[in-house]
């Protein structure tokens, strides 16, 4: 059985295709307290992984960290774990 997407493509207006989740809301850019309480991800586990320069990609401008939510969906979404029915 292959694994669960939980991302949509969508095509814009200028034929490019958008990746995005399904029922997602809101912006597009998340700082770390939206991803906590969004994705469950704790604020320092997503240090910690900045640190070590692994987990989900962020955006980082001075001292602002945001998180992309299509980036977010896709790490997720490569962390899925298929088990047996």
């Amino acid at each position: 059985m292959p694994a669960r997407d939980l991302t949509q493509k969508r095509e814009s207006p200028h034929g490019d295709v958008a990746v995005e989740s399904s029922g997602a809301q809101g912006k597009e850019l998340l700082s770390e307290a939206e991803v906590e309480n969004e994705f469950g991800l704790s604020r320092p586990w997503l240090r910690r992984c900045r640190l070590e320069r692994r987990g989900p990609r962020f955006l980082k401008l001075g001292s602002m960290v945001r998180y992309s939510r299509t980036d977010l969906f896709a790490y997720l979404n490569e962390r899925i774990v298929e088990t047996k029915n």
